[in-house]
């Protein structure tokens, strides 16, 4: 259609004239996309004033994705767009898409803005709500490393600190699992609970061990409140993974924990050490 076309190209006098022979605003593309989500994506905001000055024009309308033209701007990255369609009346700041995210909770990615962040804070976003899959911006935010829209959230008052997704993974988990041993620090500090487990039983300390991120676990093995010897559903310690899966490494950086218990066993009877034997490391049983 020559009117998505000439908004697509930014040629706004070219869209005027589509739209007075008789081209109408709210015309999609066949994935949904009118042409305030084309010109979201764009660094020209005089054509976007066109378009949001137009009667009729639908600022919400959702593509085949249920994203809207908000969705888009946050995406890439369009902070005028974003301040120019926030004013304007009827605008739905926390509408979801397929996957039930709000357009806030893309601004909390990895290569999100936090100047978008700041300026949808101040708007008066829901910054808690959770995608379909239950993570919120906050973990999506840990799990990214997206250090600068994570200390915007931390300052809110009622942030949910150890929201679970439905797997029942907190941000702190996500943060661990990806190696993100800054963003862990600042969750420890903010109240994170270091010993929340997920729906399968796997704590922080477990998903770092599996996932081999010796600098979180060595944050982790720092904090006072950890349990060392807490287990998975299957009966596993920290310990009985880290030898099982023949990590040096972390074995010997368990092993300096005051309150390890070399003895625990797993749901099989196994302790660290017949884990150890039963796999030929030999090196980890000359440590246990």
């Amino acid at each position: 259609m020559a009117f998505l076309l000439a908004v697509e190209k930014g040629q706004a006098r070219i869209a005027q004239i589509c739209l007075s022979l008789g081209a109408t605003i709210n015309a999609s593309r066949d994935n949904g996309e009118t042409a305030l989500h084309l010109v979201a994506r764009q660094e020209c905001c005089a054509i976007a004033c066109f378009l949001l000055s137009q009667k009729g024009v639908n600022i919400n309308a959702p593509d085949k994705t249920l994203r809207t033209p908000l969705h888009n701007a946050i995406i890439f990255n369009r902070l005028e767009f974003i301040s120019t369609i926030l004013a304007e009346p009827g605008i739905r700041a926390d509408v979801r898409d397929s996957l039930g995210r709000t357009p806030f909770w893309y601004a909390t990615r990895e290569g999100g803005n936090p100047d978008i962040a700041s300026v949808l804070l101040d708007y008066g976003v829901d910054y808690n709500a959770p995608d379909s899959g239950g993570c919120t911006p906050l973990g999506s935010a840990a799990a990214s490393g997206n250090t600068a829209v994570l200390h915007l959230l931390l300052g809110k008052r009622d942030i949910h600190v150890n929201a679970r997704t439905s797997d029942e993974i907190p941000p702190l988990w996500l943060a661990c699992r990806a190696g993100q041993v800054d963003i862990a620090e600042i969750l420890l500090n903010n109240r994170a609970d270091i010993n929340q487990r997920s729906r399968e039983g796997t704590s922080p300390i477990h998903v770092s061990i599996i996932r081999n991120h010796t600098k979180v676990v060595r944050l982790l093995l720092q904090q006072h409140e950890i349990d060392i010897n807490i287990k998975t559903d299957r009966g596993s310690t920290a310990l009985i993974l880290a030898a099982a899966t023949g990590n040096y490494a972390l074995v010997r950086l368990l092993l300096e924990h005051t309150t390890i218990d070399v003895n625990a066993v797993d749901d099989r009877q196994q302790t660290a050490h017949a884990w150890a034997a039963r796999k030929g490391y030999a090196e980890i049983l000359k440590l246990l």
